[in-house]
């Protein structure tokens, strides 16, 4: 049914006009800016970066866009930078990594919305970014406190349990991760230098899910 209406739409002139000559558009009800908006990406499959002029706005068209195109990405701050400063919460910092991550980790079209303000405000290097964004695998040679220092750089913060993303914590020859892109974190553990196991668990129970050869 999604895919029957927005092929319908690929004729529509305002669709055509998004095709050819980009997003430009107004005087649109929200519904029918996402589904021309959708239609156009299907189309022709071209990264769009669209920027609304508040947070609101982009939530309400990213909810609208979510459900039709899967690779929809939104990317929003506060539009005060003191309120950013004193009062912004750890899940919109979540959110921010977990898409910046999504970027630089494939490369692929996507519709990427954002508010006025995180257009606006400047981004770590790409290249930088890049590096903070680590692998891991079994046998792979790395020290306890390499991986801690990359941990830190990255943002991760140091806790006595993990139970929310971002963070980490360690004892004896295991370091717990709870990285943004999944739904669990992992459990690394050390021979020496080396790393042995890898091991999805539930951050509740501490039970594992699953065993894995990389992360």
């Amino acid at each position: 049914m999604k895919e029957t209406i927005l092929n319908k739409l690929q004729a529509n002139p305002v669709t055509q006009q998004m095709v050819q000559f980009g997003n430009n558009i107004g005087n649109l009800l929200p519904n029918e800016e996402a589904l021309c908006m959708a239609s156009a990406f299907m189309q022709d499959k071209q990264t769009r970066i669209v920027v609304k002029k508040n947070r609101y706005e982009a939530q309400q068209l990213y909810q609208r866009l979510k459900p039709l195109i899967d690779d929809t990405l939104l990317f929003v701050m506060e539009e005060s930078l003191r309120v950013q400063a004193i009062a912004s919460s750890p899940e919109d910092k979540q959110e921010q990594l977990y898409v910046l991550t999504q970027l630089v980790k494939e490369d692929k079209p996507r519709i990427i919305i954002c508010n006025t303000a995180a257009f606006l405000r400047y981004l770590p290097d790409i290249e930088l970014f890049k590096s903070l964004c680590f692998k891991f695998e079994v046998d792979q040679e790395i020290t306890m406190t390499e991986l801690k220092q990359k941990l830190n750089r990255a943002g991760y913060t140091k806790v006595n349990y993990v139970d929310r993303p971002c963070t980490y914590a360690s004892r004896g020859g295991i370091v717990d991760v709870y990285c943004l892109e999944y739904e669990h974190p992992i459990r690394i553990e050390f021979f020496d230098t080396v790393i042995e196991s890898i091991r999805l668990f539930h951050e509740e129970t501490q039970r594992t899910i699953e065993t894995v050869d990389q992360y």
